[in-house]
Formats: C-alpha cells, sequence, structure tokens
C-alpha cells in the first residue's frame, strides 16, 4: 500500500485511494512515507470537536460515512486543532537544516512538508482536511495514471475519431483570415530572413506600424514555415497538420487529466473534446492552428507544474523553470496561452493542497496577525505561485514593449460592444457569456464573423435577453460555491473545470480592455475544455446510480454521434470563401460583413450582378454609423466605368461617416470614400485638382492612408509637376520608410523621368526591407532590359537572377516569370537550361501552345529538327487554326528542313488564317525568292512593302529581290536583243 500511495503521491490526492476506515487494520505504515507526524493515538487533552473527528476517522470501512462530516466554516475558523497550527514549528524553527532550494525552511528537495498536524491512528495527515474528505463516491473510480497499453488504445481510437470528423478538412483550401497569415504573409517563405518573424506581428506587418494588428505569435508562423518547405502554398498539407495537432491535444488530455479523474472519465472528457463542433473554426481554418498549439504547450506546463510538488511537499525547481518555458511557448503561439498560469495557481491553492476559502481566509489572517505560525508547505506553495506569476508578469511587460506600449486600434464595425457607453456596454458584455455558454451546449448555428448587428446591443435593462445572463451569474455562483467552499474531490474537480472554463477565456472577454470581435469561435477552443469537464463531472454523477448508468451512456453515445457529424458537416463550410460565407448568411442575415464579403467574392468571379446584390444587402443589414456597404457599392459602379452612380453612392457614404475618428484617426474604411471620389476624377484628367482636394482630405482624416498619397503623386504625375509627385511619396516615406508600396511608386515614378539609377536604388530599398517584394524585383528587371537594351551576357544573367526570385516567391505570375527567363536563355543561345524551364511550364499548363511553340524553336535553334517537329506539330493538332504554330511549322520546313514547298503551303494556310500576320506574308515572299522565283517574289515585296511602308526589314528584302529580279529582266532583255538579232542575220 505504502508504494502505491508513493507512485500517485505527485498526481492524485495521498487520501483518495484510501477508505478512511481501513487503515485500522493491517500492518501499521511507516510514518516517513506517509506524514511527518506522530502516530499515536489522539491526545486527551485535545476539545472534543478535534477527539470527534478522529474517531469517525477510524470507523469501519463497513460504514456509510454521513455526509455531514465536512468542517463547517466556523469550525475551520476558530478552531486551531482543525489546522493544528499550535503545534507547528515556526520557519525560525525549523531553520537549523536549511535547503539549498528555500532558505530558511528546513525542506530538502522531494522530502514531505508537513507541519506537526494531528494525524489518525494509521498515520494520515488529517490536516486541513475532515476525516471523510476523499473518500470515494458509489460507483466512482480512483485517479490512477494510465498504463502505457491502456494509453496507447485510447489514444489510436482518439486518432480514428478525430480522422473521422476532420479527414474532409483536409479538402478546404485558405478561406477567409488564411490568406492574410499564410497566402500573402511573406514572414512564411523560406527566402524571407527568420528574424523578421520576431519583428513582425502574425499577419506579417511590422509591430510598430500603427496598421499592426499586435498579435505576436511567431512560433506559430514557424510552423507555417514548415509547412510551407514541405508543400508551399498545398492547403491540404496545412489542414492536415492542424487534425493531427487536435489528435496530439486531446491525448495529451487523456495522459494529464487522469490527475482529475478515472482513466474512464479522462478518456471521455478526450472524446467530447475531440468532436466538439466548436472547435471547427479552429481546426477547419489554417489560422486557428494557433489554438491547439497554444493549447499543447499550456496543458503540458500544468502537467510540469503538477511534477513540481505535491500534497504539502517541497519544490523540484527544475520543474519549476520547465513549467515557465513552457508557459512562454504557449504564449508565443498564441496570446491566450498565459493564462495557463492562473489554471496552475488554481491547482496549486484547490487541488494540490486542498485549501477551500475558509482555510485560506484563515492563512491570510495568520499572514496578517502571527506570520510566525504560518505552515512550512504554505510558504512553499507561496513560493512557486510567486515564481510563476512574477514570469508571467514579466511575459506582459516584454508583451507591452513588443507592441510598442500601445494597443491595436479596431474598427467599431467590428466590436461595437467595446465602443458603448453605460449601461450599454456592461449589460452587453454581461450577455455575451452566457451566449458563449450557449455555443458550448448547443454548436449547431456557427459563424465565421459576429460582428457588427449580429449581437444587438442591450440597450435597457427590462430587456429579456438579461435573464440569460443573470441564469448564467446564478449558475455562476452555485458552482463557484461548490468549488470554494466544498472540501470534497468533487469540489475540487469542480475548481479545476471552472479555471478551465474562466482563465482562458477572459482575455477575450472585453471586460479588461477591448478586442477586435464580440464573439469568436476559435477563442472558445481552450475554455471547450473546461466546459467538457463539467459535463464529465456530471456524467461521473449520474452513472454512480446504477439504474441510470445505461440510459447516461446511451445519451453520452448519440450526443458524440451528432457532434461528430456536425463537425464534419461544419468542415465542409469551410472548403471555400463563398461556402463560409453562404452558410453564415443561413444563420443570419443581420450580419453587414458577411454580405460584403459575399459580394466581393462574386465580383473577384466577375459576377457583378451578384456582388451588387450582395452589397445592398449589407445595405439593408447596415447599422448607424457604418458606410461600409455604401462605399462597396459605389466602387463597384466606379469599377464598371459607371462614374456618375458611383459618384452618387461615395456621397451618400460619406454623410454615414462615424461622428468621430477612431484610436485618434478615422479608420480606412470611412475615408476611402475620398479616395474613390478622387479616382473618378482622375479618369480622363477630367477634374485633378479637385482630385487633389479630396485626397488630401482623405490624408487628413487618416495621415497614414498610403494609397491617398500614392494616387495624389499620380495627380501630380498627371499635372506633370513631377517635384511636388516625388515630394509627395518622400513625406509618406518619412511615415513608413518600409513601405514597399511607396518604394515602388517612386521607382516607377523615377523610371518614368527615366532617372534609371535612383529607380534602381528605390526598388532596392524596399528589398532590404523584404527581400521577396515581386514588384521590386520585375521593376529592376525591367530597367535593366529598357537601359540596356543591347546588354551584354553579364547584365541578362543578372536579369534571369532577378525573375528567379520573382518565380521563387510569386504568388500569381509564376509562370509568366519562368517563360522569361526561360526567353532569356535562348538569347543567350543557352538552349539546354531553356527548354528546362518550358518543360517546368508545360507540368503546369499543358496545352499552352505558346510553350509548345517556344520548345519548338529551342530544338530548331539547336537543329534538333525531328524533335522540333513533334512540338511544333502537338501545336497544329491541338489547335488547327492556330496561325501562329503554321507560321512555325514553315519556318520549320524552310530553315532546317528545307521543304520549300511545304514551307510555302504552311505559311498561305497562316495568311489565309490570319491576313493580318506580317510574318507569314513576309514568308511567303522570302519562300518564293528561295525557290527562285524572284520575279513573283519581287511582285509580292511591292504589295508587302505597300503595306507596311515603314518596316525596314520589308524594304530591305524588297530592294534585294528587286535587284535580282532587275538583273534576271536584264538578262532576258539581252537574251532576247541576241535571238531577235540572230534571226535577222539569218
Amino acid at each position: 500500500m505504502v508504494t502505491v500511495l508513493q507512485e500517485m503521491s505527485s498526481n492524485v490526492d495521498p487520501d483518495d485511494d484510501l477508505d478512511v476506515g481501513e487503515t485500522t487494520t493491517g500492518s501499521q505504515p511507516k510514518g516517513d512515507d506517509l506524514a511527518t507526524g506522530p502516530t499515536q493515538p489522539p491526545d486527551e487533552s485535545r476539545d472534543e470537536e478535534s477527539i470527534s473527528r478522529d474517531v469517525s476517522a477510524d470507523q469501519p470501512s463497513s460504514e456509510t460515512p454521513s455526509t455531514s462530516s465536512e468542517t463547517t466554516p466556523d469550525q475551520v475558523i476558530n478552531s486551531s486543532d482543525s489546522l493544528n497550527y499550535d503545534s507547528t514549528p515556526s520557519l525560525e524553527d525549523t531553520a537549523q537544516t536549511p535547503s539549498p532550494l528555500v532558505p530558511g525552511s528546513g525542506i530538502s528537495k522531494g522530502e514531505d512538508v508537513h507541519d506537526g498536524p494531528s494525524t489518525d491512528p494509521s498515520g494520515v495527515d488529517t490536516v486541513g482536511a475532515s476525516p471523510a474528505v476523499d473518500k470515494l463516491d458509489e460507483g466512482e473510480e480512483k485517479c490512477t495514471d494510465l498504463s502505457e497499453s491502456t494509453f496507447v488504445a485510447y489514444a489510436a481510437l482518439l486518432f480514428v475519431i478525430c480522422l473521422n470528423c476532420y479527414f474532409n478538412s483536409i479538402q478546404c483550401g485558405f478561406v477567409f483570415d488564411d490568406h492574410k497569415a499564410v497566402v500573402s504573409n511573406m514572414d512564411i517563405r523560406p527566402s524571407t530572413p527568420l528574424l523578421e518573424i520576431f519583428k513582425n506581428d502574425f499577419w506579417g506587418t511590422p509591430l510598430f506600424s500603427d496598421r499592426s494588428h499586435k498579435s505576436y505569435r511567431p512560433l506559430t508562423i514557424m510552423t507555417y514555415r514548415l509547412d510551407y518547405l514541405l508543400w508551399a502554398l498545398e492547403p491540404g498539407g496545412y489542414h492536415f497538420i492542424n487534425l493531427v495537432l487536435h489528435w496530439a491535444l486531446c491525448a495529451l488530455i487523456l495522459r494529464v487529466f487522469t490527475m482529475f479523474f478515472s482513466q474512464w472519465y479522462a478518456f471521455i472528457l478526450a472524446l467530447l473534446f475531440a468532436v466538439h463542433p466548436i472547435h471547427t473554426d479552429a481546426i477547419a481554418s489554417v489560422v486557428g492552428r494557433a489554438e491547439p498549439l497554444s493549447a499543447i504547450l499550456a496543458i503540458s506546463a500544468l502537467w510540469s507544474y503538477s511534477k513540481a510538488s505535491g500534497y504539502r511537499k517541497a519544490t523540484d525547481w527544475n520543474y519549476i523553470a520547465k513549467t515557465i518555458a513552457l508557459v512562454t511557448m504557449a504564449t508565443l503561439c498564441k496570446e491566450q496561452g498565459i493564462t495557463i498560469v492562473g489554471v496552475c495557481c488554481a491547482f496549486e491553492v484547490l487541488w494540490l493542497q486542498k485549501i477551500n476559502i475558509w482555510e485560506g481566509l484563515h492563512l491570510l489572517k495568520l499572514m496578517g496577525s502571527a506570520p510566525d505560525e504560518i505552515p512550512r508547505w504554505f510558504v512553499e506553495s507561496l513560493y512557486r505561485m510567486v515564481t510563476l506569476i512574477s514570469a508571467a508578469a514579466l511575459l506582459i511587460a516584454l508583451r507591452i514593449i513588443i507592441m510598442g506600449a500601445e494597443l491595436p486600434h479596431f474598427v467599431e464595425y467590428d466590436n461595437p460592444i467595446a465602443f458603448s457607453s453605460y449601461p450599454v456596454k456592461q449589460l452587453s458584455i454581461m450577455y455575451l457569456f452566457p451566449l458563449n455558454i450557449w455555443l458550448l451546449l448547443n454548436p449547431y448555428k456557427l459563424l465565421c464573423d459576429y460582428s457588427g448587428s449580429t449581437v444587438p446591443l442591450i440597450y435597457s435593462i427590462t430587456d429579456p435577453r438579461n435573464l440569460a445572463t443573470l441564469n448564467f451569474l446564478g449558475g455562476l455562483g452555485a458552482l463557484t460555491y461548490m468549488a470554494l467552499c466544498g472540501n470534497s474531490k468533487l469540489s475540487r474537480q469542480i475548481s479545476m473545470a471552472l479555471a478551465f472554463l474562466v482563465f482562458p477565456f477572459l482575455p477575450a472577454s472585453n471586460i479588461f480592455f477591448c478586442v477586435g470581435f464580440v464573439i469568436a469561435e476559435r477563442i472558445l477552443y481552450m475554455p471547450s475544455l473546461g466546459f467538457c469537464m463539467l459535463v464529465v463531472i456530471g456524467l461521473q454523477q449520474l452513472t454512480s446510480k446504477t439504474r441510470f448508468r445505461h440510459l447516461v451512456y446511451l445519451g453520452l453515445a448519440i450526443t458524440v454521434v451528432f457532434h461528430g457529424g456536425r463537425t464534419a458537416r461544419r468542415n465542409i463550410d469551410w472548403i471555400s470563401r463563398d461556402k463560409l460565407f453562404e452558410a453564415g448568411i443561413h444563420v443570419t442575415t443581420l450580419n453587414s460583413k458577411l454580405w460584403l464579403n459575399y459580394g466581393h467574392y462574386f465580383e473577384t468571379n466577375k459576377e457583378f450582378q451578384k456582388a451588387m446584390v450582395c452589397y445592398n444587402a449589407s445595405f439593408e443589414s447596415e447599422w448607424a454609423v457604418d458606410n461600409g456597404a455604401l462605399t462597396e457599392i459605389g466602387r463597384l459602379h466606379w469599377s464598371k466605368g459607371d462614374y456618375v452612380t458611383a459618384d452618387k453612392y461615395l456621397a451618400l457614404s460619406q454623410q454615414k461617416m462615424a461622428p468621430a475618428p477612431v484610436g485618434g484617426r478615422y479608420q480606412h474604411k470611412y475615408v476611402q470614400t475620398f479616395y474613390y471620389q478622387a479616382r473618378i476624377r482622375m479618369v480622363n484628367k477630367t477634374d485633378l485638382p479637385a482630385a487633389e482636394t479630396l485626397l488630401k482630405k482623405a490624408i487628413r482624416l487618416n495621415h497614414l492612408y498610403e494609397d491617398a498619397y500614392i494616387h495624389l503623386s499620380d495627380v501630380y504625375v498627371m499635372a506633370e509637376e513631377i517635384p511636388k509627385a516625388t515630394g509627395i511619396l518622400r513625406k509618406y516615406l518619412t511615415i513608413d520608410s518600409r513601405s514597399c508600396k511607396a518604394l515602388n511608386a517612386l521607382a516607377a515614378l523615377y523610371k518614368h523621368s527615366e532617372m534609371y539609377d535612383e529607380a534602381i536604388r528605390a526598388s532596392e530599398e524596399c528589398l532590404r526591407y523584404s527581400p521577396n517584394d515581386e514588384r521590386s524585383h520585375h521593376m529592376i528587371a525591367e530597367i535593366l532590359e529598357t537601359s540596356q537594351q543591347e546588354a551584354g551576357p553579364d547584365v541578362k544573367r543578372a536579369i534571369i537572377e532577378r525573375y528567379k526570385k520573382l518565380a521563387e516567391n510569386a504568388r500569381e505570375n509564376k509562370m509568366a516569370h519562368l517563360l522569361r527567363i526561360a526567353d532569356l536563355y535562348v538569347q543567350l543561345e543557352e538552349y539546354d537550361n531553356a527548354i528546362g524551364y518550358y518543360t517546368d511550364v508545360l507540368k503546369v499548363r499543358p496545352e499552352d501552345e505558346s510553350v509548345f511553340l517556344a520548345m519548338g524553336n529551342a530544338y530548331m535553334k539547336q537543329n534538333k529538327s525531328q524533335t522540333a517537329f513533334k512540338y511544333i506539330r502537338r501545336v497544329i493538332e491541338m489547335y488547327p487554326d492556330h496561325a501562329p504554330g503554321w507560321q512555325r511549322l514553315g519556318q520549320l520546313y524552310v530553315e532546317n528542313l528545307g521543304k520549300l514547298e511545304d514551307g510555302h503551303k504552311a505559311f498561305e494556310r497562316c495568311h489565309q488564317l490570319d491576313p493580318n500576320n506580317l510574318d507569314c506574308d513576309h514568308n511567303i515572299c522570302v519562300v518564293l525568292a528561295k525557290n527562285n522565283q524572284f520575279l513573283v517574289a519581287e511582285k509580292c515585296f511591292q504589295q508587302l512593302s505597300a503595306k507596311y511602308p515603314d518596316l525596314e526589314t520589308v524594304a530591305k528584302n524588297s530592294k534585294k529581290v528587286s535587284e535580282v529580279a532587275d538583273k534576271i529582266r536584264e538578262r532576258e532583255r539581252r537574251k532576247k536583243e541576241k535571238d531577235e538579232l540572230a534571226i535577222l542575220e539569218l
């Protein structure tokens, strides 16, 4: 028995596995193994209450303990014997043997820390707990460590379940926030210096930029970087990693939570967590990976903390150091990770040391009135918690420094509650708590976005939704009372469930500071673990009644099946943007942002009519202070060239602007109406002064509005005021010197002015901050080609290197860059390199006729006529009416195969398909000349020269053919004269 207790002491309560009455029989355990107090019977001099408790502890195990044996608050506070502090030596009394771990404590690493409490005859320490505490309820199993085989079996089953729930998420693309965090985030590219990850926020924006979201998650970005190395931008791999992380967390829950539950109930907890539909936002979206990563590290931190000590034992500071490291890593994955410190403190006080609120108050009273009487184990416990809290405070301080001591600025539309006044703000915030609990209870109407009017504000105390808040507060109060005032294993289980439910949710609650959302389902990833713990606790109590057990397990099975099915179905909504927004609109039509995003999707796909329907629906659902829908309607009319209608809607949008700036300036969405009105006036240079005025107003309302500066520069270029154009761009660069958009605009301006060296310097300045910027590399390549048209091999190779950089990091034009590289290799007569790049393009575009023709041309240059013929003939087979294909085939016949007749037929076919094809017409004339039909060729060239009088090549060849034709005619004339003279002589 002693051995079993020693093995379990670091993970479970020392009393949990003992039936209180059994210790009076059998052999007496050694005091060193269980407690440091004496093992003699109770002293008769103690009061009757203390003796009665000891007597109750000695009752035979066959008797059921009375539920009234719990210590009352008055007994705990008034009776020194209940905690036995009178017999507790002070720290000074125990300081004779100082410990290197706790100065002056006299405690050695791993030694039990007790303070001479009264013990029952079994030697089990009863300090701070009534004798009946922790006796197992009927039907309750003991909390023991999982055997390796059991763990592997349960974990394998969990993997199968996770795979069934989330396998279809592998088909999902990059949706919603994934584009900004992954697709357009250059920090995940291997060519970006690793240090940049620690300088930028989660979305790739420099942290000190005013536009930064201030979310700092470098470790999560590093996992995306590894993903990119494995499968570039193929989303399936990213989603599979999310699935694996979710399963890993479930397996970790199975392993760690045997501290709180039996093996079976720990498995049920992991099972409920695995299938809960609320997790689809975190797992089916790539950007949600921060949640499982942070949760894995956070729960690992709790596990490490549990090994740092035990029930009133000394501290293993190595595990405390590991805990702090894990908390730091969890926080670097997601800010929410730091809340595990609160969970660890709750674990220390309520679970590990079994201190309820009455004992806690008594200890606090001692700290103020009799500090010498404070138990050593309590001081040791405080050391652990203070160390952990201090580390957390340091992390928070570093986080504030990284953020530039400034919170991010959010648009009021994203979270109207945070910008409301008293009492609307308070009532609405409190209503969010039951609303989030309802999502955990009934996760069948889920949304990717809860902004705007999705959750209407509560303006009055008479709003019936306040009843939900009162019910929530009542339930939370009852659970908190059970957790803090009880002194049983059940109360401690509830306390840990509440810790997991509440602490991870607090940063997103809007109580302490404004956040950029009303509700976010992925934020409930960690709190849902606390919710599942409460469900398991209830299940544990219900199944203790034998007659209800089968019915309860049937309900559990039905819940798991329905939740798993709902999870799999919800994953389908995350496959693409349109499905996600459509699913959201089916849940609510009040969310203007969903309508706007749905409209953007249709606009991207050139379905302008559907886009307009969505924008109008957004306007109809719009709330009072937002002008986004009107701006989008105006912008859509602008993009279609309907400038009159666009101007009307943009003017209406100005009337609906927010009355005051947010965060000291107007947000982008409010001032872009001036930007688009200016763009209308820039068309055909109709009203450049008005455009200048509008753009200056946009800049005045938001001095960081980058596009306004760039287009104001364009206005000055149109007005031929180049110095002003340069000046306005340089002004913005004093605000944001790393803005590649402004640097590229400046480079384009210099190129326009043929200031090529300055243009290259501006582009290189951008590349210094963003080494993979596509536009800068392209600008330099263009300038090199433009400024050095007769470039030698070295310059061409430099241009090739630029295009290679472009191809490596390109999001849309990669194939175009590869083709340009191949063409440059052809110019360098490095045909094998060119063919290699053409082949790469054909793998992606297997029916691109231009690539087949380029391949054929490269083989023609190598005099590999048969291979060239295969590629060119392939074009004719795919596209019989492809004029350039017939032209290239004719060229192959004439130049490589010497088949003039076949070449002539090919050129004639090309002329039939494209009468204005200069190459075909010219080659027809050339074939006639090569076939010694100079007189016909001369006529052909004369017609061609009349059609293209300014073409030097045509004129030159026409002149040559005419000279030959003249000689032929002269020869024929002389021959004719000679023949006539001969006839006369006869």
